[in-house]
């Protein structure tokens, strides 16, 4: 019998704990710091923590993992800045559940790029966490802001960052998987702050007031939500195919919304809550659902 949940699954869920807590540091951050600012110490100390922990890993860098990081870095820190600018104008609430909607996308992503199909447990989980999505997020559509298109945007950003990076994961480096890990970290990472100080000197005037809010924000944001996180990510990535990766991932606007509603008093209606609920039941059936149906067809027909 299966169990409950893999260790590559349950190291997804904990680092989507983790990701859920960035929306109030970051929502709270970008009303004292501009967003390009944030991004570029962010990534800056991720990268500068990967390189003096595991420098040496890095002196075997291939032409191919270089292009494959640069590639993945795109899509990474587009995702993140777009993500950050809509906090600016959305909701924590509504930032995270719309970014739950790369639970959509990632399919179409993997189908684009791969040609490979889900399971129909995985369709019908897909299915129910858009109809969730679609409930939060106002089925009117009268309520959606630039914020909530950025927010978008980003998902969407994800959701080919999560198709690639299986890809590039699948064959270990001639000195092992976790050294091709931290050479591809170190690349987004890097990537990342470029692309950040890059846009911050371009279209800012940064000011970075060292707070305690905003140190907290950029330790937390930097070593557990970014080091920690996407070491997991990009290390046991290939242990999932992108589409259960995004069902656990769609957890995130449940435990952001929950966080949100301890810390700043942000709450839901009636049918926001009955969405969270839908999603829930979307992660659930694409994590367990392939096994539950062919439990079912053994015992109806005799045979799984």
């Amino acid at each position: 019998m299966r169990k409950v949940l893999t260790s590559a699954e349950f190291l997804f869920v904990l680092i989507t704990l983790i990701w859920s807590g960035t929306f109030v540091f970051v929502k709270e951050a970008v009303q004292i710091i501009s967003p390009f600012a944030l991004n570029t110490l962010r990534f800056g100390i991720a990268f500068l923590v990967t390189v003096a922990i595991f420098g040496g890993k890095l002196r075997l860098l291939s032409r191919r993992e270089t292009l494959h990081g640069v590639w993945l870095g795109v899509l990474y820190a587009t995702g993140f800045f777009l993500q950050t600018f809509g906090l600016q104008y959305t909701t924590v609430g509504r930032s995270s559940f719309i970014t739950g909607s790369v639970v959509v996308m990632v399919p179409c992503a993997y189908w684009l790029i791969e040609r490979r199909r889900t399971t129909t447990a995985q369709q019908i989980g897909i299915a129910a966490a858009a109809v969730g999505l679609w409930l939060f997020t106002d089925p009117s559509g009268s309520s959606l802001n630039i914020g909530d298109m950025l927010t978008f945007c980003g998902a969407a950003m994800w959701a080919f960052y999560m198709c690639y990076l299986d890809m590039f994961t699948r064959v270990p480096a001639a000195d092992g998987s976790f050294a091709l890990t931290v050479r591809l970290v170190a690349l987004q990472f890097g990537v990342a702050f470029v692309m950040g100080l890059a846009g911050m000197l371009a279209t800012e005037s940064p000011v970075i007031p060292l707070t305690t809010g905003i140190i907290i924000t950029i330790l937390y944001t930097s070593l557990l939500a970014t080091v920690v996180a996407t070491f997991v990510q990009t290390h046991y990535q290939n242990q999932l195919t992108p589409v259960k990766a995004a069902l656990i991932f769609v957890l995130e606007p449940v435990f952001a919304s929950l966080i949100a509603a301890i810390v700043i008093d942000e709450y839901f209606g009636v049918w926001e809550i009955i969405g969270g609920v839908l999603i829930v039941v979307g992660v659930l059936m694409g994590e367990a659902g392939d096994a539950l149906m062919a439990g079912w067809r053994k015992a109806i027909y005799g045979r799984s």
